[in-house]
């Protein structure tokens, strides 16, 4: 009996400290909600008064801190994984996502707050463009929808529409309006030309995630000067 007693205290010992770490891992899902603009993994590189863009990068298995969503917003995965999130009221939900997928959360009943994380092998990274105030951007009716079959729309509702574009080494689209309130994201990242009429050329060199905005409408071709396939995606905003 006098030899078993240190192996018990061991094993009461290491069941006392997981214990503790469970309690301050749920104590800390417990945390007040922050601001969105508060939580350390979203990253405002964008903001014009109107719309604020995050770039959202989050390690696999790591936490979110629970933050609270004030705005409708869209957001473009970067990234292929597994994302899993659970909001404040204790629900949870994973889903399946791959480079260029299109989502979008509605505030029409009120702010929500949650905390995500990634299950796969890969982190989480997405780019999250809030409409600030939930402001109508557009003075008119939605834009004419895109012929161009280098345009897959992927997404359309009051707020705005969302076109995935894939192009490849020297490809170009035929001309196209894009109008004002438009969000680009670039998902593959590369080189591509934008030729818009009366106006001279455009080289835009990107990496993956990132963002541009264009506040006045105009048309243009586009042309992908990379030596590999190039993905990005296009949000207008109404």
């Amino acid at each position: 009996m006098i030899s078993e007693s240190p192996c018990i205290l061991r094993r009461v010992l290491i069941a006392a400290v997981f214990a503790c770490i469970a309690s301050q891992e749920l104590a800390q899902s417990k945390d007040p909600a922050l601001p969105v603009s508060m939580e350390p993994n979203h990253h405002i590189r964008f903001d014009n008064g109107r719309v604020r863009v995050y770039d959202v990068q989050v390690p696999k298995g790591t936490w979110t801190k629970f933050h609270e969503h004030t705005w409708d917003n869209f957001f473009v995965f970067i990234i292929p994984t597994t994302q899993a999130y659970e909001f404040s009221d204790g629900r949870h939900e994973t889903r399946e996502v791959k480079p260029g997928d299109v989502g979008f959360s509605s505030t029409a009943t009120g702010p929500y707050t949650h905390r995500v994380t990634a299950q796969g092998e890969l982190p989480l990274h997405v780019v999250d463009i809030e409409i600030l105030n939930n402001a109508q951007l557009g003075s008119g009716p939605a834009p004419p929808k895109r012929p161009d079959s280098s345009f897959k729309m992927v997404m359309e509702n009051p707020r705005g529409r969302a076109y995935d574009i894939v192009l490849k080494p020297g490809q170009s689209t035929t001309v196209f309006s894009r109008p004002a309130n438009t969000g680009i994201f670039a998902v593959s990242g590369g080189r591509d030309s934008e030729n818009p009429e009366d106006r001279s050329p455009r080289l835009w060199d990107s990496e993956p995630g990132d963002f541009r905005w264009s506040d006045a409408s105009e048309k243009l071709t586009i042309r992908n000067d990379s030596a590999k396939d190039e993905e990005f995606v296009e949000i207008e905003l109404f």
